[in-house]
């Protein structure tokens, strides 16, 4: 074994050794002691007394071949048994009849039944159970707080009185229950509400935010009150006097393509024909031509955008496709037209700052100047690896031996040619002299490569615009390449934002970012503080959710603006979902339990 696994040979003892029960004595063979043994060639070898009684106990024949730490070490060596046979043959001989098995006798384990959570119980919540009891929803399992003081549980109790009585009233709001039960609901949230601060003070006291740490709910109970931490007083929030929730009915039909276009986008996030066929009850070939210059076909999709999505970006390249589908469609030649119509302005050579080794230059252009710069007509070559970022030059001997390249352009230490691939690959040449192998820098040297770099930069700025047929070439190149987009202007004024609470109303520049994230694949809210950024991120996310282009939408937030930032959520969407991790949900002992409660819960955020 220890040769296949290890690619060695070693003699290995095997010793079985037996724990003395309490109250028996030693006894058996002796085997503490070392002797002397006399092998097969008469050599005393000292080995354990133990193997010296009973030789037939060691499975090969003794030997001083060891060679682990020397090559004078005792080792057994095969005497033509097998190996295998041997060893059984060993173990049938040793004592029989000496382990017995220890009976423990151990008191019968008393097992607690336990009580399954019921489905409407979120993790980690609290509810009281049918027989009275506070309990805790543990992993679906109703664990009893019967520990907790009497005190906290009646707090926990009179909050969990509370929470219901919220959700009831928001449920009626949401699934279009009558005017008169959504006044019931919210009688009964006031009582409980009342019944609670009357005894235990406001929900926002820390001994009462303590007392309830962890539920889920915590933060949709914070936000029934706005509370002043310096007067140390609470108002009730809007939905103790007023409904805060509107039942949206889906829009069933629409008069006009225009209003058509706007449910499509608000309930979809895009331009659906099909939606807006069956809203209008008409072909599309009807209501299209209502909706020209509002919405256009993009032949690289076949999909229909509307006129700020697809009159934006890079423009020079929807112009070239619309040019190449209207040939064969006439339908596109709106979309040329448009295009036309948006294209950024050409930038002259001026305005365009062109330096040596700009990744967009072609070689060829770069192999020119070389050439032109050393005065010969050919033997350079200058590639570019457009992948690595990366620049290198070859020239034959003729190039390198050129005064231009050793003295007109270069130096002693560094020619005309290396600086340039200097200059291409934006370093800056120092020269090292080695004294005691040690690379140190030559001042002099240094300063003068540095100032014919300087010099050949200067040259290139001169030349690269100096012939007509380059510059107009470089032009186009440079806007078709880098000028050929246009800025999107975003607007959200037709999202309504179902299931937000109408007691907030977001400002044009929030809804606007709640469109733009809606649309695009990643958005900075560079907004100062103040402006509503908190708003924005959750209506997007809650829209994201809603037209299904998100599961489970994740905010990171700092840790001390955890709480404040559930609390914010809950005010705009009374009836979300959330899942607030703080910083103990992520050390290692909760880490797996938390991700487990984000896979199995069906999460807002």
């Amino acid at each position: 074994a220890f040769k296949k696994n290890a690619g060695t040979e070693v003699t290995t003892d095997i010793v079985m050794l037996r724990k003395l029960p309490p109250g028996e004595t030693r006894r058996g063979p002796a085997w503490e002691k070392i002797q002397d043994f006399t092998n097969h060639d008469y050599l005393k070898i000292p080995i354990n007394e133990y193997f010296v009684e009973r030789p037939h106990l060691m499975l090969g024949n003794l030997q001083v071949t060891g060679k682990m730490y020397g090559g004078v070490e005792p080792t057994l060596t095969g005497d033509g048994r097998v190996l295998e046979d041997a060893l059984a043959v060993a173990i049938s001989e040793l004592p029989k009849g000496i382990y017995h098995a220890q009976r423990i006798d151990s008191p019968a384990l008393i097992t607690k039944p336990t009580i399954p959570a019921p489905d409407f119980v979120k993790p980690n919540a609290y509810c009281v159970h049918e027989d009275g009891r506070l309990c805790l929803n543990e992993d679906g399992v109703l664990n009893p707080l019967d520990d907790l003081p009497v005190e906290t549980r009646s707090r926990i109790r009179r909050l969990i009185d509370v929470r219901d009585a919220v959700r009831d009233c928001l449920r009626t709001q949401l699934d279009g229950s009558g005017e008169e039960q959504v006044i019931e609901t919210r009688q009964k949230l006031n009582a409980a509400y009342d019944r609670f601060v009357g005894r235990f003070g406001y929900i926002s006291v820390p001994v009462n935010q303590r007392a309830f740490h962890g539920d889920p709910d915590l933060p949709l109970l914070l936000s029934l009150e706005h509370y002043d931490e310096e007067n140390r007083r609470a108002v009730k929030a809007a939905i103790f006097r007023e409904r805060t929730i509107h039942h949206k009915q889906p829009v069933q039909s629409v008069g006009s393509p225009q209003e058509a276009l706007l449910v499509s986008l608000n309930e979809k996030g895009r331009v659906d024909l099909d939606h807006m066929i069956t809203l209008l009850a008409r072909p599309a070939a009807d209501f299209l031509p209502d909706l020209k210059g509002m919405i256009f076909l993009n032949p690289a999709g076949n999909q229909w955008e509307t006129e700020d999505q697809y009159l934006s970006g890079n423009v020079r390249e929807k112009l070239a496709a619309a040019e190449a589908a209207s040939v064969h469609d006439s339908r596109f030649r709106e979309n040329v037209e448009a295009l036309k119509s948006v294209q950024p302005a050409d930038l002259p050579a001026p305005e365009i700052d062109v330096r040596l080794g700009a990744a967009w230059l072609p070689p060829a252009d770069v192999q020119d100047f070389v050439h032109g710069l050393l005065g010969v007509p050919s033997g350079v070559e200058v590639g570019h690896i457009h992948a690595l970022g990366s620049w290198h030059i070859t020239a034959d001997w003729e190039a390198r031996g050129a005064t231009a390249n050793t003295t007109d352009w270069g130096t002693e230490r560094y020619t005309a040619l290396e600086l340039i691939e200097e200059t291409l690959n934006l370093k800056t040449p120092t020269v090292y002299d080695y004294v005691d192998k040690k690379p140190v820098i030559n001042a002099q040297d240094t300063e003068a490569a540095r100032e014919k770099q300087e010099r050949i930069k200067e040259r290139f700025k001169e030349w690269i615009w100096s012939d007509d047929q380059r510059r107009e070439r470089l032009v186009r190149l440079y806007n078709d390449t880098f000028n050929h987009s246009r800025v999107r202007t975003f607007t959200g004024e037709h999202l309504t934002l179902p299931g937000a609470s109408a007691d907030v109303r977001l400002h044009a520049h929030q809804k606007a970012g709640v469109w733009r994230i809606l649309q695009t694949p990643n958005t900075l809210l560079g907004h100062v503080v103040g402006a509503g950024k908190t708003y924005t991120m959750v209506a997007a996310a809650m829209e994201l959710k809603r037209l299904g282009l998100a599961q489970k939408p994740l905010f990171a937030v700092p840790n001390h603006m955890l709480g404040q930032f559930s609390t914010e959520l809950l005010m705009l969407y009374p009836c979300s979902n959330i899942l607030g991790a703080g910083k103990k949900d992520f050390e290692s002992q909760n880490r797996k339990k938390l991700f487990s409660r984000i896979a199995t819960g069906n999460w807002d955020a």
